[in-house]
């Protein structure tokens, strides 16, 4: 085939495996694009066209390869050459290219180049979770902001581990939280059952996790429950609260932090960062929202208590206040419909938000980039919180 040309540089392996699995998802996306193959600690990728039109070139490229002869003209070549002298994290060039008088020659990208080289350097050294491993729970299904906060820090090269609530039906709630996994492209992670009303499941979670991991260096906390039948919009609902659902919703939305915080310690000898989600209803009445506005509340202080507490062990405690979106948890609060109605109209973003959105800023705080935040709550719904009316 005139117009294959193999590039290949090195990757440690577990890179390497990842870059293969990325491109393998997103290869349908560009018929250019084969799927990467791994041989031994190289990491060898086919990129071929039809057509030299394809490649935007005015003549086919020749057969290239990792050598001084490889002809400069090919868009693939210039693709390589590209990524062999930008993504090397030690900031060395694995591979300078020449033409057969053995002259750098200047490169440039094309259309095809251009997308290969934005699927690599996403998935190979530009992570910025890169080396890190964490503890993500709980997943429920694909609509779960667990599950876009899981999708991100996978993308951004993090090792995670799930956790997810055995229901009656053990088999089939791992069924669901396998079939999400799988549409957000990290089927094979880590999962185990973890109920955080249960200090014996969390006991057998960590512990499995321990065995798993050896130590982490995050924990994200998406939990939350409350019986829905107090979260109602019509009146006197809330004060009807009985003190066995207001426990329930306490210890499950807002002690879970502390349990999971404190399960976590002997995994992070080398500090960390812990994240929990809350909601505006922690500070403000949002009909419908009763007791789980509560527990919120109690959720928010105690992730700043704890970020005191940690502060010396170099563990940061933050939370993300996210706009409602349409998740399991958030469709059993009454009026939801009309929240999304309400926070399109009223904030400055003139829109809801989307769950990618708080992915993105667990990211944020779970990387480096956030060393210096702790005791913080970030918004995340379009700046809803800043309106007075």
């Amino acid at each position: 085939n005139p117009y294959a040309t193999r590039i290949g540089y090195r990757l440690d392996e577990t890179t390497g495996e990842r870059a293969r699995a990325h491109v393998q998802r997103r290869a349908t996306l560009s018929p250019g694009c084969r799927v990467p193959r791994l041989r031994g600690h190289a990491f060898l990728l086919d990129v071929r066209s039809r057509n030299s039109r394809n490649l935007d070139v005015k003549s086919p490229p020749q057969r290239s390869r990792l050598t001084r002869t490889a002809s400069v003209e090919s868009p693939a070549v210039r693709f390589a050459a590209t990524v062999a002298s930008t993504v090397d994290p030690s900031g060395k060039k694995i591979g300078v290219w020449h033409s057969t008088d053995n002259a750098t020659r200047p490169l440039s990208f094309t259309p095809t180049t251009a997308y290969l080289t934005r699927v690599l350097l996403r998935s190979v050294h530009m992570g910025l979770l890169d080396g890190k491993k964490g503890l993500i729970l709980n997943i429920a299904n694909g609509r779960s902001i667990a599950t876009h906060i899981a999708d991100n820090c996978v993308k951004q090269g993090a090792k995670c581990g799930f956790g997810f609530l055995p229901m009656d039906n053990i088999e089939k709630s791992q069924r669901r939280v396998k079939k999400a996994m799988e549409e957000f492209g990290f089927p094979d992670e880590w999962l185990h059952p973890c109920d955080v009303g249960s200090d014996e499941s969390m006991d057998k979670f960590f512990a499995a996790a321990k065995e798993q991991f050896g130590t982490i260096d995050f924990i994200v906390h998406c939990l939350a429950f409350a019986n829905r039948d107090y979260l109602k919009t019509e009146s006197g609902v809330f004060a009807s609260t009985p003190r066995e659902v207001f426990k329930q919703a306490l210890d499950i939305s807002a002690y879970s932090l502390i349990a999971l915080t404190r399960g976590a310690l002997p995994l992070m000898p080398n500090g960390g960062s812990v994240i929990a989600l809350t909601y505006l209803g922690s500070e403000k009445v949002v009909p419908g929202y009763n007791v789980m506005g509560v527990a919120k509340a109690a959720l928010e202080s105690t992730a700043r208590y704890l970020a005191y507490d940690l502060g010396g062990r170099k563990i940061r405690v933050n939370t993300i206040s996210a706009g409602p979106l349409r998740t399991l948890s958030a469709m059993a609060v009454g009026g939801i419909d009309e929240m999304f109605d309400h926070v399109a109209k009223k904030a400055p973003l003139k829109r809801n938000i989307d769950g990618d959105e708080v992915g993105k800023t667990a990211v944020y705080l779970l990387s480096d980039l956030s060393s210096g935040v702790t005791g913080e709550n970030i918004y995340v719904d379009s700046g809803f919180n800043t309106v007075g009316i």
